[in-house]
């Protein structure tokens, strides 16, 4: 019986699709680059927005091949100070630390860091199981009983959500079938309704660009694309002020990044279809390639 199980399992591992949630795989994902077991050239900061929307992979192609970075962001991170100095220790000296920054990373409320904090203080165990086993496990990850009949019946959910995690890159490459433009407008409006961008959230950012780069850190920050109506909600509802920012950033020791959001392409108003996140990945590292 038990190896007929084994047989059975086997078999279905190789007819079956890979699961459409791998939670093994998001364990390791998540941290490997929040324990990270080397230095990077670089790496980036930022949200949900960030994680799957930029691909050090891709970057590093039209920057310079010889970097090897980490997406280190995070679900409704904020840009906080503890955040900024977990950056720069995954950084090498004087490597390059690059910020998404989204008008939501700048609120009292995401410098909370709740998510990021809980991968921080990860269990000994959990953490040796997600850094050196998941990558195993991964394989023998369990399907939902719906996942597999559908398989078999060859129906498919009408709305369906992608993601396809890099754990050694920190990006993840999502979409979402059919596409709604519409559902992240409305969750953004009730969050700024409730709270705003904090001065103080900013101020401290500031100053730690300013420690930072004083250190032989090199900073850049670039306001992430995502929908135009997403951008004027935010500029309208979140309290940010865009040149202000930029202008303190600068005045920082760090340098702005402009990027012009109507070059790329979201699949719920707020997060990048995978292929705008490799084009942006790609235009950022040309950019950067440029400046120096």
């Amino acid at each position: 019986m038990l190896l007929l199980t084994i047989l059975l399992s086997m078999v279905l591992k190789w007819t079956l699709p890979d699961p459409i949630k791998n939670t093994e795989m998001r364990k390791e994902f998540w941290l490997r680059k929040t324990h990270p077991a080397e230095l990077y050239d670089f790496v980036i900061g930022g949200d949900s927005r960030t994680y799957r929307g930029i691909s050090p992979n891709e970057l590093s192609e039209t920057w310079d091949h010889s970097l090897h970075g980490m997406n280190c962001g995070y679900s409704s991170i904020g840009l906080s100070t503890d955040y900024l100095d977990y950056l720069a220790e995954s950084t090498k000296p004087k490597g390059t630390i690059l910020l998404a920054v989204t008008p939501h990373s700048l609120t009292a409320e995401a410098v909370k860091n709740e998510f990021f904090n809980e991968h921080k203080n990860t269990k000994r165990f959990d953490l040796f199981k997600g850094l050196y086993l998941s990558r195993y496990l991964k394989y023998t990850a369990p399907y939902k009983v719906t996942e597999v009949l559908d398989h078999l019946t060859g129906n498919t959910a009408a709305d369906r959500y992608f993601e396809t995690f890099y754990p050694d890159q920190g990006w993840a490459k999502s979409y979402r079938i059919p596409e709604d433009t519409v559902v992240a407008l409305e969750i953004y409006e009730g969050l700024f309704s409730r709270y705003q961008v904090s001065d103080s959230v900013q101020m401290d950012l500031f100053e730690k660009v300013t420690e930072l780069t004083t250190k032989g850190y090199t900073l850049y920050a670039f306001r992430i694309p995502t929908m135009r109506s997403m951008i004027q909600l935010e500029d309208s509802r979140s309290g940010f002020k865009e040149i202000e920012f930029q202008q303190m950033f600068d005045k920082a020791g760090g340098t702005w990044l402009d990027i012009d959001p109507s070059l790329y392409h979201t699949y719920d108003g707020s997060h990048l279809h995978y292929e705008s996140a490799i084009r942006l990945s790609r235009d950022l590292g040309t950019l950067l390639k440029n400046i120096r």
